[in-house]
């Protein structure tokens, strides 16, 4: 790891951006009118993936649930204030590994986002790459991952393995 370690502001921030970018869309509502009209959500579709980063959000106050399995998510603010909000909520939020394995997860479903990569790349959770696509990986059976990653990759699951209880970060 020849770069320094992003700190947990540009983690949290980078992670808030993907999740603002790629993962903030509109959905089908029914309004009380009985017509269908939509509304921007961040819908982790109850997988692991997915939901990571939405609870870390969560614990940094930048995503509020919108229902009580935590499914659906809206945010709190706009990404001028999320620095702000991070750095507010951060004392109670979730570790920097819960932050790292947030990363992996986004990064993992949205290979093509250049700041998530590059500060894993720093951590050395992938290989330093120029330019999308990334060789395919070998961690993923189904060939769908484009990303580089290493050994240290396997030890942040490893430490995700070794949490218990509900997902805790």
């Amino acid at each position: 790891m020849a770069d320094e370690a992003p700190t947990y502001e540009e983690l949290a921030e980078a992670i808030a951006h993907c999740v603002y970018e790629e993962r903030y869309l509109e959905e089908g509502k029914y309004l009380p009118s009985g017509e269908l009209g939509a509304e921007r959500n961040v819908n982790n579709m109850a997988t692991t993936g997915l939901e990571i980063p939405t609870r870390v959000l969560n614990s940094l106050g930048i995503l509020k649930p919108l229902d009580d399995r935590q499914i659906r998510n809206d945010f709190t603010c706009g990404p001028d204030e999320f620095a702000r909000v991070i750095k507010a909520n951060q004392a109670n939020a979730v570790s920097y590994d819960g932050l790292v394995i947030a990363a992996i997860c986004l990064l993992d479903y949205h290979p093509d986002v250049g700041p998530l990569y590059e500060l894993l790349s720093r951590l050395g959770v992938v290989e330093p790459d120029t330019d999308p696509p990334y060789d395919k990986g070998e961690r993923w059976p189904s060939g769908i991952s484009t990303i580089r990653w290493t050994d240290e990759e396997k030890r942040y699951w490893s430490i995700f393995d070794d949490w218990k209880g509900p997902i805790r970060y």
